[in-house]
């Protein structure tokens, strides 16, 4: 039977005062943060808004607004008037400006020194910017405001509900160092944390992050423009477990190039094929790890979900029934060595070898080496192998059964990531065959 591999493959926020439900924008700051980024920003009254693009015209084209400027706050050399354009559709992020209403804008320079502003900016109708208004209006006190605030969340994948998960991180040291200072505070019980009274520069960011778990920060560096500005940010923690172990045959001789899987052991225990798993490779002496793991209940195993069916699943110590598997727990960010897993005497893997070379026989190094079903719409197999500076690769797969293989590389110089790959070469799985050539077709 044919051995396949099913592989696995916005919310929009929609704001009632702005009609732009096809526009997705990135999570704006407060005023603090946003009126440093802009290029200008000021209070103003429209006085004209260019007629929108007529049906026939391109409908994403721009609209030009003209303001009288009422309060300059950054940006403007004294003008007392001032053209914005803005995008001519929702679709496009377009602000929905009305003429004669009043609106604090913030608003972007091009390389020509056009203004432009959208729904993705803190660009609002007075009225109901109160904050931002206080916050421009109260620099002029020259009030040293420079602060650093934030959120620091652990996050992770739920892997059999195939979602991610957010936990506030609370009690955490913060340590910032820049400007010739170094400045220690913590999180609360939300994550949150604040520091200030800060000079403008950039800052080194580092969590003192629980010993002896593995973690990795999706922030390390933060800019604070200007003194009277604030920076605010949302740190993530992603928690990088590990597991480890080494697989052998049943002649206790290592099975390397044996693709390996992660499973929840609920979606295992359920019977169904939900959820998320992942997949690691082993190396020549049956040795393997799983990185960036999260926290949960796991199996380590071979083909834990038996997908395709008929194909022996194989589970950690070496059993085949999944109510004898032997699960285990992973903190965020902990590490487990599993020992050996003993594939049973019922379970025949083959060690399959064979050499990459190039279209003029030299070998290949670091090829990607990939094994497949016979049928032409079979899907890739398990991880891929990669050769060693002899071109040399060693796959597994179970004796006795028909496959295909093909290997490709990136071209070298190649600046638009092309790849060259060989012709597929079909085989019957066993460790007594000859090694296999697979040769790079010429680009």
């Amino acid at each position: 039977m044919p051995l396949r591999a099913i592989l696995a493959a916005i919310t929009v926020l929609v704001l009632p005062a702005r009609p732009a439900a096809a526009c997705t924008c990135a999570a704006e700051g407060p005023p603090c943060a946003e009126f440093w980024k802009a290029s200008a920003v000021f209070r103003g009254r429209v006085d004209a808004i260019e007629q929108a693009a007529s049906a026939s015209d391109d409908p994403l084209r721009s609209r030009t607004i003209t303001f009288t400027v009422i309060e300059p706050f950054r940006g403007l050399s004294g003008r007392s008037t001032i053209q914005v354009t803005t995008p001519g559709s929702p679709a496009a992020c377009g602000f929905p400006f009305s003429i004669g209403r009043e609106y604090i804008v913030y608003a972007s320079a091009g390389p020509d020194g056009t203004l432009t502003t959208s729904v993705c900016s803190r660009t609002e109708a007075s009225e109901r910017a109160a904050g931002d208004l206080a916050y421009a209006r109260g620099l002029a006190t020259g009030t040293p405001l420079g602060r650093i605030a934030g959120r620091v969340v652990l996050r992770y994948r739920d892997l059999a509900r195939g979602r991610d998960v957010e936990r506030p991180m609370r009690d955490i040291p913060v340590n910032l160092n820049g400007t010739g200072r170094a400045i220690s505070v913590r999180t609360d019980s939300t994550g949150a944390f604040s520091a200030g009274g800060l000079d403008a520069g950039t800052y080194a960011l580092e969590l003192t992050l629980p010993e002896p778990v593995r973690f990795r920060s999706t922030i390390d560096r933060i800019a604070l423009p200007d003194a009277r500005g604030c920076a605010d940010v949302k740190v993530s923690v992603i928690p990088d477990g590990r597991v480890t172990g080494r697989v052998l045959d049943r002649q206790r001789r290592p099975i390397g190039g044996l693709t390996l899987e992660v499973s929840t052991s609920s979606v295992l225990a359920s019977g169904q094929l939900q959820g998320e798993r992942l997949q690691t490779i082993t190396s020549r002496d049956g040795r393997y790890e799983f990185a960036a793991v999260p926290p949960g209940r796991f199996v380590v195993g071979i083909n834990t979900r038996q997908e395709p069916d008929g194909v022996p699943r194989v589970m950690h110590p070496g059993v085949l029934e999944v109510a004898r598997a032997a699960s285990f727990a992973l903190t965020a960010g902990g590490t487990i060595d599993l020992g050996d897993l003993h594939v049973p005497g019922a379970v025949d893997i083959a060690q399959v070898t064979g050499y990459v070379f190039d279209g003029h026989g030299a070998p290949v190094d670091g090829a990607r080496v990939y094994l497949r079903g016979p049928a032409d719409r079979d899907f890739i197999i398990g991880e891929a192998v990669t050769t060693d500076f002899m071109g040399r690769f060693v796959l597994a797969a179970v004796a006795g059964h028909d496959y295909r293989l093909f290997a490709e590389r990136d071209r070298p110089g190649d600046v638009r990531g092309r790849v060259d790959a060989t012709e597929p070469v079909a085989f019957t799985a066993s460790s007594s065959a000859v090694p296999l050539r697979l040769e790079l077709r010429r680009p």
